[in-house]
């Protein structure tokens, strides 16, 4: 595989593969974390388990929020770059508006689930976890993944519905 041939494949190929690298990754990873050394006893506490490959699953998780957070980064200078100051429509579709939009109820969401996320403490292994920058955080990501993904199902089962919209509202009109 050459690099010029890369260079002429599809989106959609290009995210196949990288999908596919991705899941291969992960696999390979849990693999390992699961059959090598998972029933290790932790040092300070023998009730609880220290897999052998703990490191590489936080590693990999690390990579792949940094990769997230530079992918997200350059779509977003990309976007802003490619853009002209006038208003595209793409077949129909406010293109521009949709993504100014989408990037605004993201930023919005995330500012104001971070600030209304609980912090009173949890108990993790045993201990109580108190730090309060850390469970803002953590409560931000999962209650603004949680209303993006119903925000998401609710768009779909929106546009799903069009049709029957449109004809019933076309219906009202011809009686």
């Amino acid at each position: 595989m050459k690099i010029e041939s890369v260079k002429q494949w599809s989106t959609e190929k290009i995210s196949q593969y990288i999908l596919y690298v991705l899941v291969g990754l992960i696999v390979l990873i849990f693999i390992l974390f699961y059959l090598i050394g998972f029933d290790l006893p932790f040092l300070d506490n023998p009730a609880f388990n220290a897999p052998l490959f703990t490191d590489g699953v936080i590693a990999l998780m690390w990579l792949m929020l940094i990769f997230a957070i530079g992918l997200v980064v350059w779509s977003f200078v990309k976007s802003y770059r490619s853009q002209t100051k006038v208003d595209q429509i793409v077949n129909g579709i406010p293109a521009t508006k949709i993504s100014y939009v989408v990037w605004g109820v993201t930023f919005v969401l995330m500012v104001l689930t971070f600030l209304f996320t609980p912090t009173s403490p949890v108990i993790v292994n045993g201990k109580l976890f108190q730090e309060w920058f850390s469970l803002k955080l953590s409560g931000m990501f999962v209650y603004t993944s949680i209303l993006l993904l119903v925000i998401a199902i609710a768009t779909v089962v929106f546009g799903s519905t069009r049709y029957i919209r449109k004809n019933t509202h076309q219906d009202v009109h011809k009686a």
